[in-house]
């Protein structure tokens, strides 16, 4: 029988893997997302879904973030294939001034680290 693992956790059966995907849900819709279809400066700890539908967006980042700081941005519509999402900051992000995002149905999360944000892009 395969074994699998999900967030640490050893999954053998059905039930564990029901069990394990029940838990990934649970702790996805305790993050409370904000709808945002307009150029937004972002707060940590933010969870947005930016919507690119009618343009091209800009989300900022903190001027002043803290060590493990996170910001999650997603694109609710497929939207961003067409009209991308540019992250700027004034710390780099992964080595850059900004990054752009075009994937759409993407997921992108985003840490501070002690002197740059660095991201995590999931997505199908």
């Amino acid at each position: 029988m395969p074994v699998f693992r999900i967030g640490g956790r050893e999954v053998v059966t059905d039930e564990d893997l029901e069990g394990a995907l029940k838990t990934l849900v649970e702790a996805f819709s305790l993050v409370e997302w904000t709808y945002v279809d307009q150029d937004h400066e972002a707060s940590a700890g933010e969870a947005l879904m930016l919507d690119t539908g009618s343009g091209e967006r800009t989300l900022t980042l903190p001027d002043s973030p803290k060590e493990g700081d996170r910001i999650s941005v997603l694109d609710p519509s497929g939207s961003w294939v067409n009209q991308s999402v540019t992250i700027t900051a004034s710390h780099p992000i992964c080595g850059e001034d900004h990054v752009e995002f075009s994937k759409e149905y993407a997921w992108v999360d985003l840490v501070f680290t002690s002197s740059q944000w660095v991201y995590r892009i999931t997505g199908p």
